[in-house]
């Protein structure tokens, strides 16, 4: 018994000290975010994806604000936005380049009910894109920030 622990610990050290040295530290800078979520075809699928959920959600259209936004916009344009801002909030090279700039942000008066609807309709996307936890947290993290300021949600509320 006392053999194969002295053993089990060798090998734990070994690929340490066959070096003789401490190995170096990976100094390597981790991919951003918008690599690890495939690019900027992965950004634009989930941001796709994340359109048609939330297009004709019932319970999102009877809030006014989102549905005047919704008769206002092609289901292509809106698509297109996402997609540019989850690539540049991700750390990739997107930039909107069209007439006037890229659309601000408007008041579309968004509830806790309909927080958390729009975020779970991402969260399910990341799910079934099997996004590693790590990275779909930053992406969620990244969108609570945006769509928070960008349409003024109320921050009194907790989410889960």
């Amino acid at each position: 018994m006392r053999a194969a622990a002295t053993a089990a610990l060798l090998l734990l050290f070994a690929p340490a000290s066959r070096a003789g040295k401490p190995r170096p530290a990976n100094r390597e800078k981790p991919a951003p975010l918008y690599t690890r979520l495939g690019g900027v075809y992965g950004v634009a699928e989930i941001a796709d994806a994340w359109v048609d959920r939330m297009w004709d959600d019932e319970a999102l259209l009877k809030n006014e604000a989102l549905k005047a936004a919704r008769d206002r916009l092609t289901k292509a344009a809106v698509k297109f936005h996402l997609a540019i801002e989850l690539c540049r909030a991700a750390g990739g090279p997107c930039e909107f380049k069209g007439k006037g700039g890229a659309p601000q942000g408007t008041d579309l008066k968004l509830g806790p009910d309909e927080w958390h609807a729009i975020r779970n309709h991402l969260g399910e996307i990341l799910i079934d894109r099997k996004i590693e936890r790590p990275d779909a947290d930053a992406l969620l993290a990244i969108v609570d920030a945006h769509i928070l300021k960008a349409s003024r949600v109320a921050n009194d509320f907790a989410y889960g």
